[in-house]
């Protein structure tokens, strides 16, 4: 394949497909008419740059029988395609893509679609994804049939912007327990929330106690959440697991009430990691009257946070066999 400045290609005639195999498509002024589809031959690396995708069915398309392949899309634009701009139907094989600086505009169902293939990688970075349709896409994801390469951070979506119309996002859900999408990098997308690991958790007249055997020892707190929301954290009550593999320092903010059974008591709260070592951001409360709430707010900082790290709060009291009461409470974590 020659290399050019810009190309043009158009289609309108039903089941005709233009098949790459490894090669930089590149152009200036070329027109290609009557092909249906952009198919990648199995085994290939493609670049298309500076090429405009008009009335195709997929813009790009990746199918099974073109197995183990990865392309390169730059300074696009693909637009009034029938289906998807790109189409990622590569089955039981792997395919690896990069799509930067890309224009999807009025392609019907909408930007990108990874339908299946296993152990996908991706980079999806500076696009522009203008839907047709409320039920358009910018990008679908299906995770019946397609599986994302696990335990590193290899699939991104970053610094893209959409027209509001349809959705950015389909079928990623990264509140999951299983951290199914949690190396799923997506952030700075404008009108879209950023993905990075982020949770808050409430308690609202909690009455199950945490006995403190022995005062000035720290136990981990008694209480079941009322409810929470979670983005890459896996939450069972009082423990919050971090799910992604990459790592990051974290802010935590605890705000409530607590109280012990006894008068003139000292109680300390604060958040143990993995279960062991110091506690950090340790708060002293003075209960001066028994059964009786007082407020108390804490923040903190927590340094290298990765993969299966935990956190819990725990508590303590000044004298042997306290009850220490947290009744209202408000925990939140985000990453930086």
């Amino acid at each position: 394949m020659e290399i050019f400045d810009y190309i043009e290609l158009t289609g309108l005639t039903p089941s005709t497909a233009l098949i790459f195999s490894t090669q930089t498509l590149s152009a200036s002024s070329i027109f290609i008419d009557g092909v249906d589809v952009l198919e990648l031959s199995a085994n290939t690396y493609c670049e298309f740059k500076n090429i405009t995708i008009n009335k195709m069915s997929y813009g790009i398309l990746v199918k099974e029988a073109q197995y183990n392949n990865s392309f390169f899309s730059h300074n696009a634009v693909i637009k009034n395609c029938f289906e998807y701009g790109i189409g990622i139907e590569s089955g039981q094989f792997k395919t690896v893509f990069d799509v930067e600086v890309t224009n999807f505009e009025n392609n019907i169902k909408g930007g990108i679609n990874i339908n299946s293939g296993t152990d996908i990688e991706f980079d999806i970075l500076s696009n522009f994804f203008l839907n047709a349709t409320g039920s358009a896409s910018s990008i679908a994801f299906n995770p019946t049939n397609a599986t994302l390469l696990v335990d590193t951070v290899n699939q991104s979506i970053i610094s893209n912007k959409w027209n509001g119309i349809g959705n950015f996002l389909d079928g990623f859900d990264f509140s999951r327990t299983d951290g199914r999408d949690a190396n799923v990098y997506v952030m700075t997308n404008a009108g879209y929330e950023d993905k990075n690991p982020h949770c808050k958790v409430n308690v609202i007249d909690n009455t199950s106690t945490t006995t403190i055997t022995t005062a000035e020892t720290y136990y981990k707190a008694v209480f079941t959440n009322s409810n929470f929301y979670t983005c890459k954290f896996t939450i069972t009550d009082n423990k919050i697991i971090y799910q992604p593999s990459n790592h990051r320092d974290c802010m935590a903010w605890i705000s409530g009430n607590i109280q012990t059974n006894g008068t003139n008591r000292i109680a300390k709260i604060g958040i143990l990691k993995n279960g062991g070592g110091s506690i950090i951001s340790p708060l002293s409360v003075r209960c001066s009257t028994a059964n009786q709430p007082y407020s108390f707010s804490i923040c903190a900082y927590i340094q290298d946070v990765g993969k299966n790290d935990y956190f819990e709060i725990y508590v303590t009291s000044s004298t042997n066999g306290d009850l220490v009461l947290l009744q209202d409470l408000t925990f939140m974590i985000n990453s930086k």
